[in-house]
């Protein structure tokens, strides 16, 4: 059986017939900071434009991260934008970044964004913190 080869520029000078490793699982192990869970849950989202929350928004989550979330949604979204998700109704929300939005194919988008705050969070932890300190 003949080893298999490419031509491949490193640096100025090109290479012919460098061998060619055969991909291996370990090739397609994700970089990423986070690892990613499966979801499949269908949620409402609500988009900022102009420093207001938008209608909802319907989405499915198909997958969570400490750093992020994939979504699926009908209507694209820019890079860039903000929006809230709130995952119980007594939930004051979570805020993401859309850091890429890409067509499926059947008429739906798919939706990477980045995990910026969670609403409240902040003002509870104060809370917390002083109610520790005066008790």
């Amino acid at each position: 059986m003949s080893e298999q080869t490419e031509t491949r520029r490193v640096g100025t000078i090109i290479k012919s017939k460098v061998p060619v490793r055969p991909r291996v699982k370990e090739d397609f192990v994700q970089k990423r900071g986070a690892e990613r869970k499966v979801a499949h849950k269908d949620i409402f989202l609500k988009r900022y434009a102009q420093g207001a929350l938008c209608d909802p928004e319907a989405a499915v989550i198909v997958d969570i991260s400490v750093t992020g979330i994939g979504l699926i949604m009908e209507k694209p979204i820019n890079y860039g934008d903000q929006f809230l998700i709130q995952l119980t109704p007594v939930d004051p929300g979570i805020v993401y970044r859309v850091v890429r939005c890409r067509p499926c194919g059947d008429s739906s988008h798919r939706v990477g964004a980045a995990f910026i705050h969670r609403i409240g969070s902040v003002g509870e932890e104060i809370g917390r913190i002083n109610q520790a300190i005066l008790g």
